[in-house]
């Protein structure tokens, strides 16, 4: 299976562009790819990882239940609240995972993982 250009794009754009609202000036932002070979095929993980503002265990919740809000990042940018619901929807498409582990204060890591 070959996976989609425009598709991938807008998973990785989000998830980097979230991490880089969210992130305060001097913090880090990691995206890591790469592809695994399992029992079942070959899977193409994105990491993205940020020292950012993190997600509450309710919004995470939220977001995963499809009843999230936007929040404004760390310098005010707004958000419009559909980036990550965004991505959950692309990867779920597409017969993938998405996981958010995350600490107030501390940074959030997503991770998706895509069927090749």
């Amino acid at each position: 299976m070959q996976l989609p250009q425009n598709k991938l794009m807008q998973i990785a754009g989000n998830l980097i562009s979230n991490a880089i609202k969210f992130t305060p000036r001097f913090g880090d932002v990691t995206v890591m790819l790469e592809i695994a070979a399992t029992e079942t095929g070959q899977k193409l993980l994105i990491t993205v990882k940020d020292t950012g503002a993190g997600i509450s265990k309710d919004q995470i919740i939220a977001l995963l239940s499809d009843s999230d809000a936007s929040t404004d990042g760390t310098d005010g940018e707004k958000g419009y609240g559909f980036g990550l619901t965004l991505v959950k929807h692309l990867v779920k498409g597409m017969n993938g995972t998405f996981n958010i582990v995350s600490e107030e204060g501390k940074g959030s890591e997503f991770v998706v993982v895509l069927p090749v």
